[in-house]
């Protein structure tokens, strides 16, 4: 399916904050996207990723929207951080059905956006979303973090011939290595207190639309998430109605093959369903 759209800037409120976006306007759409801004970044994406997914998206028959949380790119107001930025997502859903009121809506958002998605998750809007698609969701925590790094980083450098190399030369101090490792190894059996995560999982679970994990194979933030729910026993429960690792790929989808991917990955799940 192939569409024309037109991108058109577009403007709402968020409490007394003026939000700026680019909104992809396809006629007649049955389906929405709202792509929400993760960490330091704008509309736009690292790599103009959300813009090359966004038309992507459109040219199959969606209409999309990008824009700038509060204090970030074009935006009015203090920046916030992510677990404070439910009212943007909030502000947005309300404005995108304002221009698509019988259109489904779907979430979507790469690290600490889905992290963002899923605490919004427990608020009264979610009636409006049929789909979350989270895509290396943000659950750093110390004894997570630890784990990741164990059972990744740690054993990746033991098949790393350059890591043996300095090992004989007298390159590497082993002394602090092992010191690291026993420093992770106490992180990682540390109980943890309640944190954002604790939401994420509320909003999860009371979920009742179709949600969608997109990971990336070489990204300690995605590792990170699937070592929570490997050794949490509540995580453990949480099932999504898809999920996928793409291989290879770093945390923000760089290469032009894994945004393809990301996005075609993106579309059939919402359309699947």
């Amino acid at each position: 399916m192939m569409k024309n759209s037109q991108e058109t800037p577009v403007n709402f409120k968020c409490g007394e904050a003026q939000l700026q976006g680019i909104l992809h306007q396809v006629e007649h759409a049955k389906q929405g996207v709202i792509m929400v801004v993760g960490g330091p970044q704008t509309r736009v994406g690292s790599h103009r990723m959300f813009v090359q997914i966004a038309r992507h998206l459109t040219r199959q028959g969606l209409s999309v929207l990008r824009f700038d949380y509060r204090g970030a790119g074009d935006s009015e107001g203090e920046i916030q951080s992510f677990e404070h930025t439910v009212a943007d997502i909030s502000a947005a859903v309300t404005f995108f059905k304002t221009q698509y009121p019988k259109t489904n809506i779907a979430l979507w958002g790469l690290c600490d956006a889905a992290s963002a998605i899923a605490l919004f998750l427990k608020t009264e809007q979610v009636t409006s979303i049929n789909h979350v698609v989270l895509l290396n969701p943000w659950v750093k925590q110390p004894a997570t973090e630890a784990q990741a790094y164990l059972t990744h980083y740690y054993w990746h450098r033991l098949r790393d011939i350059s890591f043996w190399k300095k090992l004989i030369t007298g390159k590497l101090n082993i002394f602090r290595s092992a010191q690291g490792i026993a420093q992770q190894k106490a992180l990682a059996n540390q109980q943890q207190e309640d944190s954002f995560v604790d939401g994420m999982l509320a909003g999860l679970q009371q979920y009742t639309g179709q949600s969608h994990l997109i990971l990336a194979e070489q990204d300690l933030t995605a590792q990170e998430f699937c070592q929570l729910r490997q050794h949490n026993a509540q995580w453990k429960t949480l099932t999504f109605s898809s999920e996928i690792t793409i291989a290879g790929a770093n945390h923000t989808f760089a290469s032009p093959r894994w945004k393809q991917q990301v996005a075609e990955q993106t579309f059939n799940a919402i359309i699947s369903s």
